[in-house]
């Protein structure tokens, strides 16, 4: 699992975080990172993400580090993946 920090979420609604977990918990879509639940950081009292750990990292980070080093058919299908995805959201 992996943990992500939502930073200066301590005054969300309960609502919205209910909203932004059940697409991840219900999604059984290939495309979409599993999200498992929601906990609170008792220091900051931020929410915290629990979901599915992506082996490569995050998008950006993948991108930052490899970009030249992957062939355009990768990234058009790295595209089609995350269009995908947001489709199967909304």
């Amino acid at each position: 699992v992996a943990h992500k920090n939502l930073h200066n979420s301590k005054d969300m609604t309960g609502d919205f975080l209910k909203e932004v977990i059940s697409h991840g918990i219900t999604s059984s879509n290939d495309f979409i990172i599993q999200c498992y639940g929601i906990t609170k950081d008792p220091n900051t009292n931020n929410n915290i993400l629990v979901m599915e750990f992506a082996e490569d990292g995050s998008l950006h980070r993948d991108l930052m580090l490899n970009f030249d080093k992957i062939t355009w058919q990768t990234k058009l299908e790295r595209l089609y993946c995350i269009a995908t995805g947001y489709v199967f959201i909304y």
